[in-house]
């Protein structure tokens, strides 16, 4: 016999992990003697060390080890590697999926850090677009509660376009300045969601056409729950540089970053302003 230490050499495992596995119950030693305390270990419980790791690199837990090392029936063995081999499918199936999630975040991400004039502002034709839409008064604060219900109502009729942009219409009262519009609190705010499609209307979510109209365009990152945005005073000072007039028509901010893609508090947005 084998005093722990040695064992511990010949097997390849820390004298820690010998003392876990007599506590687990896989693997108590041959014989303890009653005054020293010492632990000792024979050469054939090298190959129960060899079984041990050989179902570890298999996948089953210590729980399902133990019961591997018992005097078990090849039926149940069998029953109980099969049961194994379900399970590691459907972790590779979950990783698979994962991975294919991790992929188009990355995908998108690179893609949206490409797009040319982030930062800078520019006139463009912004053309109609078929939407699902809630309008309420609420604090900023209440917006998600507003994405939420028309994106449910939207992937509700299957429509595919559900996780795609989200842009907020700012109403306000007329006559109200570009920075007091998309500043107050409450808002006057509808949330729309683009769709291919028409889809049933209900409770209080709407379908209609947003009309097209001239913009000024700013792309920029942003967090859509803080009041202020900085894309609104740059807008703001390049039309007073240029001496263009804003409006008539509602201001939109879309976002462009779908909410499995934000990382961090920040999201790509494009505030769209009406410019004569």
């Amino acid at each position: 016999m084998m005093k722990i230490g040695e064992f511990a050499k010949i097997s390849g495992l820390p004298v820690k992990t010998l003392r876990f596995y007599d506590q687990a119950g896989l693997l108590p030693p041959a014989y303890i003697d009653g005054q020293s305390g010492y632990r000792y270990y024979t050469g054939d419980q090298l190959l129960t060390v060899k079984r041990i790791l050989a179902y570890k690199e298999q996948g089953f837990t210590l729980d399902q080890i133990r019961v591997l090392l018992d005097d078990i029936s090849r039926n149940e063995a069998l029953e109980r590697l099969r049961s194994k081999q379900s399970e590691l499918v459907r972790t590779i199936e979950t990783a698979q999926r994962q991975l294919e999630e991790v992929s188009g975040s990355i995908r998108r991400m690179e893609e949206d850090m490409r797009l040319p004039g982030r930062g800078e502002i520019r006139v463009r034709q912004v053309k109609p677009q078929l939407v699902a839409s809630i309008r309420d008064v609420v604090p900023r604060s209440k917006i998600c509660l507003l994405i939420d219900e028309v994106i449910r109502h939207v992937r509700k009729e299957s429509e595919a376009d559900a996780d795609g942009a989200i842009t907020l219409l700012w109403h306000g009262r007329r006559g109200a300045g570009l920075e007091d519009l998309l500043r107050s609190d409450p808002a006057d705010i509808e949330v729309a969601v683009p769709i291919s499609r028409p889809v049933a209307a209900g409770g209080n979510i709407e379908v209609r056409q947003i009309p097209g109209m001239s913009a000024a365009s700013c792309l920029h990152y942003c967090d859509p729950f803080i009041r202020h945005c900085t894309a609104v005073d740059e807008i703001a000072a390049w039309a007073a540089n240029r001496g263009v007039a804003v409006g008539p028509g509602i201001v939109r901010e879309t976002f462009l970053t779908p909410d499995r893609d934000i990382y961090g508090h920040r999201r790509l947005a494009e505030l769209l302003v009406p410019v004569e």
